[in-house]
């Protein structure tokens, strides 16, 4: 390209007629000819940069060096820019007024002039305001006045709102609501009833419908029942009673009720079908196989037993024990018992390797023995196996005497014994009965079972 244009230059000069070049010489870079024109008028254009006059001043969007004198706005912050006499700065904003100025003015410089409100609400105004201003000097709070219509006062111009209290009548009703919220209440005008549709007086029946109060026509009667009614003969249909005390007679067995106003103690309510009976229930104890009984054919209730010498087992156990002592090995609870009943003890012994001393039964409540095994002459020899029963009943003459006897034995001997005792507790009462050790000796074990049973005498 620049060949191009410095053949056409020379083509240009040649042409012109410029004399005096013997012969082309080559053009050099031709500097800071920018439209310039040469003495015979041609137009003479650079064809390298050049750097920018040095006099001249830039705004630029970012730095170019070629300009010497350029003002860079890529440095400034995004913002206005205050020129100045052609150099570009941010502009800072205008000074800040304080909370009670506002900016009056601002200059062509950028420089604000702050003012003052000194008037500050009109004094001749009134605002109706939600809540409490302090800078509105005339305000009318409607936040200090109760959720409700609000009643707008006029006096010499100025409108003042206030809660409007409503209206009331009392015994009438309203007639009239006026725009600045004044009631007129009226009466009832009542005409009379030419056509007999309501009643002109209101009267009673006495002891029974009590009326008080005016009893003419168009007036508020009050209609009770008589506090001196005492009731009728009959009532068809009655809703729940809440409260109350009956004090009628007895309500009949086909009316719900039991037909009875009074039941001895001890009695039970039992239907024959037709009404309620209040049957007394016999006291049976529990003893010889007492139980109660009950007839249907006469709606009765008595005692009888499960029958002569029926057998109730009261206890069964068996154990071991190396005790040297006297020993309880096993007791029962004794209680109900009649004079003929009697127990009945099964048993088992055996002791091992040493005998054992005195086995027996006691009564533990009175420290009695009441029945001793033969075993031996009271000693249950070692290694031998015993077994025998007992019988323990009341004497028949009287219930603090016992007698008791025992038949037991091993493979070659049988043997029995008979007791004697007078107790504390009587025979019927409540005491305990215990299968008793007189001593094991040392290095022995005594085994042992029993079973006592109950055998009903009556």
């Amino acid at each position: 390209m620049r060949r191009l244009l410095l053949a056409l230059v020379v083509g240009l000069v040649a042409g012109s007629g410029w004399a005096g070049l013997a012969q082309e010489t080559p053009l050099t870079p031709i500097a800071n000819l920018r439209g310039r024109t040469n003495a015979s008028g041609y137009l003479l254009v650079a064809l390298s940069p050049a750097p920018a006059p040095t006099g001249a001043q830039y705004w630029v969007g970012a730095a170019d060096g070629d300009l010497t004198g350029e003002h860079n706005l890529g440095v400034l912050a995004t913002g206005l820019v205050l020129n100045t006499t052609g150099t570009p700065s941010a502009y800072a904003g205008s000074s800040t007024c304080t909370a009670t100025e506002f900016i009056r003015g601002l200059s062509a410089s950028g420089v604000a002039t702050c003012a003052t409100d000194s008037g500050g609400a009109p004094t001749d105004a009134g605002y109706w305001v939600d809540t409490a201003n302090a800078t509105l000097s005339a305000e009318r709070n409607l936040g200090g006045l109760t959720t409700a219509l609000v009643l707008n006062t006029v006096t010499a111009g100025v409108g003042v709102p206030s809660a409007y209290t409503g209206v009331t009548c009392t015994n009438q009703f309203l007639r009239v609501l006026s725009a600045v919220g004044a009631g007129t209440c009226a009466d009832v005008t009542l005409t009379t009833d030419t056509a007999g549709n309501y009643a002109a007086s209101v009267a009673g029946t006495a002891n029974r419908i009590a009326v008080s109060g005016a009893v003419g026509e168009g007036q508020a009667a009050v209609v009770d029942i008589s506090t001196a009614y005492v009731g009728q003969a009959t009532l068809t249909t009655l809703g729940t009673i809440t409260t109350g005390t009956w004090t009628g007679t007895a309500i009949a067995f086909a009316n719900g009720g039991t037909g009875l106003t009074t039941a001895a103690d001890d009695t039970a309510l039992l239907s024959t079908g037709t009404a309620w009976a209040a049957v007394a229930v016999t006291n049976c104890v529990d003893t010889g196989g007492n139980h109660l009984n009950y007839t249907a054919a006469t709606n009765a209730f008595s005692c009888g037993t499960s029958g002569s010498g029926v057998q109730t087992l009261l206890t069964a156990s068996s154990g071991s024990t190396t005790t040297a002592t006297a020993e309880n090995v096993a007791t029962v609870a004794i209680s109900g018992l009649t004079a003929k009943d009697t127990l009945l003890i099964y048993y088992t012994m055996k002791t091992l390797v040493q005998p054992t001393a005195n086995p027996q039964f006691y009564n533990s409540t009175d420290s009695v023995v009441l029945a001793k095994s033969q075993s031996g002459n009271g000693l249950v020899v070692a290694n031998l196996h015993f077994q025998g029963s007992a019988l323990i009943r009341q004497a028949q003459t009287g219930n603090t005497e016992v007698v008791g006897s025992t038949v037991d034995g091993y493979s070659t001997f049988i043997g029995g014994h008979n007791e004697n005792a007078t107790v504390t507790t009587v025979w019927t009462g409540a005491w305990t009965l215990a299968f008793r050790h007189g001593g094991v000796t040392a290095g022995g074990t005594f085994t042992w079972s029993w079973a006592v049973y109950k055998v009903a005498g009556q």
